[in-house]
């Protein structure tokens, strides 16, 4: 492979482990330098659809690309240095998007089997992954602060019981929370056995603690406003509650109970150590923060009916194209 290539290489990889050891990163370079293509891109070429299976992840080093949905959400034009496709690659999961080159650019491809392989065997990367996308979902809400927007959660497809749930009765909400959708039966119960329930009286703060748990919200309703704007996000019984952007204590954003309400809470802590042990649970939260993050997306109403960024591999925007 060329220098240049090697070198344009180590630096996108650089922006997009940011943060993970160097070992880490040397290793990635190793595994994915003698797989690497160099293409020159015309004007109109259409690098993937939305459906489609992913065959390649995609490292543009300049230009714009227009990513696209027939689901109603805002296109997208990225411009500059980005990663598209990686997190589809990461988590076999459907293209969201259609990606079309607007201006000749020059990209380096590499088979999305050996991107995988790089969530597969380092969890440092997958974690590094999971903490961009959920920056990049605080990022989506903040721009939405003066919307009142009311998260898709499904509820449960079993009945939750009023009193203090059973082992298996907390597995079987793990499985029927969409976070947890494509956890097998080891993981549900790891996650069940680390989890305990929560009673938060009308009004009562979550995520005061400096170590942050996430929720499943059992039953009652809770509401996050960002101090200083108008808008708010209720979150019914189903959905899964992390802060956003998991900004501890500083953030300018509230999570409160409307109504009484009952969770089931796990230290992100304990979170991060399953998904480690687990791969289908870093695959099933993953492609759930994805979802979420379209659903954001055709919530913006951007100007000109476009969302335009140009930032280049920023923590909390190069993962809404990952």
């Amino acid at each position: 492979m060329a220098d240049h290539v090697r070198q344009l290489s180590r630096t996108l990889l650089f922006s997009a482990l940011e943060g993970a050891a160097p070992s880490v990163e040397h290793w990635a370079l190793d595994l994915l330098t003698p797989h690497l293509n160099e293409h020159n891109v015309a004007a109109g070429t259409v690098l993937f659809r939305e459906g489609d299976l992913p065959k390649h992840t995609y490292f543009t080093q300049r230009g714009s690309v227009s990513l696209t949905s027939a689901s109603g959400a805002a296109p997208v034009e990225v411009h500059g240095t980005w990663i598209l496709g990686g997190v589809e690659s990461a988590v076999d999961m459907p293209r969201f998007r259609t990606a079309t080159v607007l201006t000749p650019t020059r990209i380096l491809t590499v088979p999305a089997s050996v991107w995988h392989e790089l969530f597969e065997d380092s969890f440092e990367i997958s974690r590094s992954v999971f903490f961009r996308t959920l920056h990049a979902l605080g990022a989506l809400y903040s721009r939405l602060s003066d919307h009142a927007l009311e998260f898709p959660a499904s509820g449960f497809g079993c009945e939750v019981p009023d009193q203090e749930l059973d082992a298996v009765e907390r597995l079987l909400v793990f499985a029927s929370t969409g976070r947890f959708a494509l956890a097998g039966t080891q993981t549900l119960t790891d996650l069940a056995q680390n989890a305990d329930e929560v009673v938060f009286a009308a009004g009562a703060e979550l995520f005061r603690s400096a170590a942050p748990r996430g929720h499943v919200v059992l039953s009652g309703e809770l509401v996050a406003r960002r101090n200083g704007f108008q808008g708010e996000v209720r979150v019914g019984p189903g959905a899964f509650v992390l802060p956003l952007g998991v900004t501890g204590p500083g953030s300018d954003w509230t999570v409160r109970a409307e109504v009484p309400s009952r969770t089931l809470a796990i230290s992100l802590e304990s979170l991060l150590d399953e998904m480690e042990e687990h791969p289908d649970l870093v695959r099933s939260m993953l492609r759930s923060m994805w979802e979420e993050r379209e659903w954001l997306l055709r919530q913006i109403p951007a100007p000109s009916g476009i969302v335009s960024v140009s930032a280049a591999l920023t923590p909390s925007l190069s993962s809404w194209f990952g």
